[in-house]
């Protein structure tokens, strides 16, 4: 192997790898009370994790150190940080943050490792995905970045959107008198009452456990090309996206200057739903049966 080949290698490992420290950098913001910066440490290791692929392939600089290296980062920034954010959720929502960990019951501790399901089915997944020879067009299971997004997506929702401090353990006794003071619609209403539900997030967690781990042929978002036979089921989803967008994003964006902090983050766990629902037809009319297609 020639140094200029290992030079190339080493450009998609150096994006991996900082993939990989933004994971670690999130839950340590997590575990620090800053969980909307968790999030956007999710959302920035999912920009690495396409760039990296995205560039291995340009330069044709595929190895079997890469294939490790991103499995690894995936663990950790979309396995690992969306299991301390439910873990998180859930020890709050059951009044248990501010508790001296001595204090916690075996059925405390039980209660909150349920979130433990997300990495240990992301790893599950991705140990799976590694030993699969068989190329694919589809991903198999849900890829673990939608799951990360989805969580990431929670703590935006009080903190950006709502202005609502999570960590208030006040905060649920007087959670109709808020509502009604800032005159929240009911889907706001509803949004903001589940994540303030230890119930839902206890419920969620095998939820997205499963929906890893199902062998059921998800939409894979690379394109092959341009044309619209080939990619029709991106598209589709690409303009559930834009309906999305118009419909939950641009009143809150559409005077000048534009403020982004306003954006409706409620918008990502709606394109979310529509990625599940749209997978789901696509593996019940549309995916090729048997009929192997790699995925470039």
């Amino acid at each position: 192997m020639t140094a200029n080949s290992l030079s190339v290698k080493f450009i998609p490992n150096t994006l991996t790898a900082l993939n990989l420290c933004l994971g670690v950098l999130g839950i340590i913001f997590a575990c620090r009370e800053a969980m909307s910066w968790a999030a956007y440490c999710i959302f920035a290791a999912a920009i690495l994790d396409f760039l990296d692929g995205l560039v291995a392939r340009l330069l044709n600089a595929h190895s079997d150190i890469g294939k490790e290296l991103d499995s690894l980062a995936d663990m950790v920034s979309f396995g690992a940080l969306p299991g301390v954010i439910v873990f998180q959720f859930i020890a709050i929502n059951r009044g248990l943050y501010f508790e001296f960990i001595e204090r916690w019951t075996l059925t405390d501790v039980l209660f909150c490792s349920v979130a433990l399901l997300i990495p240990a089915a992301a790893a599950l997944r991705l140990a799976r995905f590694n030993n699969d020879e068989v190329p694919r067009p589809y991903f198999q299971g849900m890829p673990t970045p939608a799951v990360a997004i989805l969580v990431s997506s929670f703590p935006l929702i009080l903190e950006s959107q709502f202005r609502l401090n999570i960590y208030d353990p006040q905060l649920n006794l007087i959670f109709t008198v808020v509502a009604e003071s800032q005159r929240w619609e009911w889907l706001q209403f509803l949004a903001a009452r589940l994540l303030f539900s230890d119930t839902f997030f206890l419920v969620l967690s095998p939820v997205l456990a499963a929906l890893m781990l199902v062998e059921l042929p998800m939409i894979a978002l690379k394109f092959k090309g341009l044309s619209w036979g080939k990619n029709k089921w991106i598209y589709i989803f690409a303009i559930w996206l834009v309906l999305v967008w118009v419909l939950f994003v641009i009143p809150y964006v559409f005077w000048i200057p534009i403020n982004y902090t306003n954006i409706d983050f409620i918008s990502i766990p709606i394109a979310w739903l529509g990625y599940v629902v749209l997978s789901v037809v696509y593996a019940t009319f549309g995916h090729p049966n048997k009929r192997i297609i790699e995925v470039e």
